[in-house]
């Protein structure tokens, strides 16, 4: 029997956001915090988010920092206007491994070295 997945209202902003490759904004552990959504999925058996957190407050350390946000755990989700550049590098330059991987963003363009 195949599963259906019901998209809710947090699911869409979240998977236009990562599209449109535009910031959010939400609430988390009650402190406000702005993102780049970067991988969506289920890691864990958990919704999760991959955002890299540019803005807002955080109680486990400096920003701007890589965040895994739970899809259960996030309140008053907003897009913003603000768009991003796309995917970042990571240290490793190798992207996590998902349970089932449901959006990603596209990397940043490439500026061209002649320009």
């Amino acid at each position: 029997m195949a599963r259906i997945l019901v998209l809710n209202p947090i699911d869409r902003l979240i998977r236009r956001a990562i599209a449109e490759r535009r910031l959010l904004k939400l609430t988390l552990n009650d402190r406000v915090r702005i993102v780049e959504p970067h991988d969506y999925g289920i890691k864990k058996g958990l919704t999760q988010l991959l955002a890299y957190q540019v803005a807002g407050e955080s109680s486990s350390g400096g920003l701007p920092q890589w965040r895994w946000l739970q899809l259960s755990k996030m309140k008053n989700v907003e897009l913003l206007d603000t768009h991003f550049a796309g995917g970042r590098e990571t240290a490793t330059g190798e992207h996590h491994g998902w349970d089932v991987l449901f959006a990603r963003v596209e990397s940043a363009p490439e500026h061209d070295a002649e320009t």
